[in-house]
């Protein structure tokens, strides 16, 4: 076997070495692809979790966001709470809105996603709210903001202990239940219809 015989075959044994290694690196991107969008899943659950427990364990900041939400008058304090609240929850969708456009959260997750943002953003006093304060977010992400709606928040009809999706109203007028737990509007869909 000749010097020339001998670097063939080196040339080979590398070539097969890269295409290995090329192999092996795709592997390892899509298991680290695979973890980064778990971990960036577990993230946001923690986060929004984080928010709804510390929005539903305080009555007082509970009815400051439905005040807020229904276009109601808020003292200073109020206006404060019900502001910092918006900022860390829209600050939250944002978040999501941007991991999705890079591609770290799915479609699937986005579209989950949007949809509470939907419910959200659909009543008078958000939208107030938003008309001053989209400044503080990305171009992108007040646009996606104007995209979407037509999701009505589901609220508990306490007189027919149910949870329920009154689909014509405006959103966030829950109290236009009447004590039957009725919409005083002509449709009301409970969510026990809703397979």
């Amino acid at each position: 076997m000749s010097l020339a015989d001998f670097a063939s075959v080196a040339e080979i044994v590398g070539a097969i070495g890269v295409i290995i290694t090329l192999i092996y690196l795709t592997l390892e991107l899509r298991r680290n692809t695979a973890a980064t969008r778990q971990q960036s899943y577990h993230n946001l659950v923690t986060r929004r979790s984080t928010w709804f427990d510390n929005y539903t364990l305080n009555p007082d900041l509970v009815k400051i966001f439905i005040a807020g939400q229904s276009g109601d008058d808020l003292d200073e304090i109020e206006s404060q709470q019900y502001v910092g609240a918006m900022l860390t929850f829209m600050s939250h969708f944002q978040d999501v809105y941007m991991q999705h456009r890079s591609g770290i959260v799915e479609k699937s997750v986005w579209d989950a996603e949007r949809k509470m943002l939907a419910a959200a953003t659909s009543s008078e006093g958000f939208q107030n709210w938003w008309k001053k304060a989209s400044q503080y977010f990305v171009n992108e992400f007040v646009e996606e903001v104007g995209r979407v709606g037509g999701v009505y928040p589901v609220i508990y009809d306490r007189a027919n202990r149910r949870w329920v999706r009154p689909e014509n109203q405006r959103p966030w007028e829950a109290s236009k239940l009447s004590g039957d737990g009725q919409s005083q509007e002509p449709h009301h869909n409970s969510l026990e219809s809703d397979t």
